[in-house]
């Protein structure tokens, strides 16, 4: 059971992008190219609605240091995680070789006669020579990186409004990432990845889990990134719209603030504005 109030189920799809230039320069994340698809949304119940908007947006994340801050923690694990593949490696390796192959013969570049002594490299020297390819840093590579959530389902009710008021309703894909609904489960982590595009000569494309990038603290760098969406509804004027569980909570404040200042003024004049408030919601009884 989500709650009581006013449901909405959407189905969304995420698509956000960036370009990371290489070591010890800054993510290149541009706001005009994200992509958010809203494909469909269902409202429990189903009242008379005027208008409707729908805005993508970040509520923790408020500036672009901060959303920095999320995508450098993504590359960070995106490093690592081409290291443990070897990709950097094996790319840096097949560079190299492709510079000497491009040698031309000459005389200078014959095979040495039989006389010529050959040095034998004991398993030290082999060693040493794996520990500097393995230093190799994946972070000395440009690449661009897409977060793809593939049409996530998010179930939420409604924050605030209520009777005549505009009903708010916020998608969070961290709160929506296993969620009961009545007698079904819904899971979204299977739908949500990271693809890497490294550039240049490597030119390799690497598909990253959203699993690889959990962490300790329990948030998944993944789902981090991905903005929520709100949506509002205007509700008619004949339509009666349950009011959610923070309007109710003010109003319960409100009587507790009536009991601290009875006998004063200010008793009087939340009284006066209490009233106005049933006056306009009376034809909606």
């Amino acid at each position: 059971m989500v709650g009581d109030g006013v449901i909405a189920e959407s189905i969304v799809s995420f698509n956000i992008t960036w370009d990371s230039p290489g070591k010890g320069m800054q993510p290149e994340w541009n706001q005009n190219s994200q992509n958010i698809e809203l494909h469909s949304v269902e409202i429990y119940p189903d009242l008379l609605y005027t208008k409707a908007s729908g805005l993508a947006t970040y509520f923790n994340h408020t500036n672009i240091q901060k959303i920095l801050g999320v995508i450098n923690r993504i590359n960070r694990i995106i490093d690592s995680k081409l290291v443990e593949l070897k990709v950097v490696t094996e790319a840096s390796t097949q560079v190299g070789m492709g510079a000497s192959t491009a040698l031309p013969d000459s005389p200078k570049n014959t095979p040495a006669t039989s006389t010529e002594k050959t040095e034998v490299s004991s398993p030290e020297d082999n060693k040493s020579s794996e520990d500097e390819s393995d230093k190799t840093d994946a972070s000395d590579f440009s690449y661009s990186v897409e977060v793809i959530g593939e049409r996530l389902k998010l179930i939420d009710v409604q924050r605030r409004g209520g009777g005549i008021g505009d009903v708010q309703i916020v998608h969070k894909v961290s709160d929506n990432m296993v969620r009961e609904a009545g007698t079904t489960t819904n899971q979204n982590a299977n739908k949500i990845r990271a693809v890497v595009q490294m550039s240049g000569t490597l030119g390799r494309k690497i598909d990253l889990e959203y699993s690889d990038f959990n962490s300790e603290s329990g948030i998944n760098a993944l789902v981090d990134i991905l903005p929520s969406i709100e949506l509002r509804f205007t509700p008619s004027e004949e339509a009666v719209v349950p009011k959610s569980e923070s309007d109710r909570e003010s109003e319960n404040f409100l009587v507790d603030l009536r009991s601290l200042v009875k006998g004063t003024q200010m008793e009087k004049e939340i009284a006066s504005a209490d009233n106005f408030e049933k006056i306009k919601a009376a034809p909606n009884k």
